[in-house]
């Protein structure tokens, strides 16, 4: 059998094999969040304004209550009252004070 002929028996199986697979990388989280928005995760608006790292926002003056509640507005573009949060660094050496306030937000 010809070397074109073999990759032309073989690739029919291999593509039907990828498609196979579920693509989990895509998907949801059972609360609601993609992959890697775990930490602090699904949020509603009380629990957005009490993330430790708002609070700590809030208290140095980078933010305002009014500013994070319009923030959370905009980022729940489903209207369900749920965003989802991740932290944006493990706030380690030098990130502290470049990344001490933020996460990074998506829709639930």
């Amino acid at each position: 059998m010809s070397k074109v002929r073999r990759m032309a028996v073989a690739a029919p199986p291999l593509v039907a094999a990828a498609l196979l697979i579920p693509m989990t990388a895509a998907q949801a989280t059972p609360e609601g969040c993609v992959p890697g928005f775990s930490e602090p995760g699904e949020v509603t608006l009380q629990q957005y304004l009490a993330a430790p790292r708002h609070l700590a926002g809030l208290e140095a003056g980078m933010y305002s209550v009014l500013g994070l509640t319009a923030r959370f507005g905009v980022i729940d573009e489903e209207d369900n009252g749920v965003v989802c949060l991740k932290a944006v660094s493990s706030l380690q050496g030098n990130s502290d004070k470049n990344w001490g306030f933020f996460y990074l937000a998506d829709d639930a």
